[in-house]
C-alpha cells in the first residue's frame, strides 16, 4: 500500500495490525511516541497480521502534482484579486463555471499543468515508464524494501 508522509502510517498502534514491514521507514518517529504498541492495540489488533506492506512516497512537491497545477491556474485567473470575497453564491458560480470549461478535456489546460508540448511530454512518460516495465531493483531499493541477493 502507497502512503503519504502523515507519521501517524507509521506509529506502532498501526503497525501492530500489519505484518512484519519490510520497508526501511526514512524519518524518525516523534519524540513524544513510544516504540513499542500500546497494550490495548496489541489486544484489539495483534493478532491480525494483515498482509499489507506499506511504502512510503518521496518528498511531496506540490510543483509536480497536476492538481496544484490547477489550482494555482484557478487562483491566477479567478481569485486573485478576491473579486466576490463578499459574494459566497457568485465565488460558487464562477469556481464552477472555471472548472466545467474542462470537463471534456482541454489542449490548453494540459499545456498549463505540464509547461511542455504533447508529444515530448508523451515521450517522457513512456520513457520513464518504460524503464520499469518488467520490474526495477532501484525502484525497490528507492522505496526502502530489501532486494535478496
Amino acid at each position: 500500500m502507497v502512503m503519504d508522509n502523515w507519521p501517524v502510517h507509521i506509529h506502532p498502534d498501526v503497525l501492530v495490525a500489519l505484518e512484519a514491514q519490510e520497508t526501511r521507514h526514512l524519518r524518525p518517529l516523534p519524540p513524544s511516541w513510544s516504540d513499542e504498541p500500546s497494550a490495548k492495540a496489541v489486544k484489539q489488533w495483534g493478532q491480525l497480521q494483515l498482509p499489507i506492506q506499506l511504502i512510503p512516497l518521496p518528498t511531496y512537491a506540490s510543483w509536480c502534482n497536476p492538481i496544484e497545477k490547477l489550482w494555482r491556474k484557478l487562483r491566477q485567473e479567478l481569485t486573485h484579486l478576491h473579486l466576490w470575497a463578499a459574494d459566497l453564491p457568485r465565488l460558487r458560480e464562477e469556481i464552477d463555471g472555471f472548472l466545467d470549461q474542462f470537463a471534456t478535456g482541454s489542449q490548453d489546460l494540459l499545456l498549463h499543468l505540464w509547461a511542455a508540448d504533447l508529444p515530448r511530454l508523451r515521450e517522457e512518460i513512456d520513457g520513464f515508464l518504460d524503464q520499469f516495465a518488467t520490474g526495477s531493483q532501484d525502484l525497490l531499493r528507492y522505496v526502502g524494501l530489501e532486494i535478496p541477493d
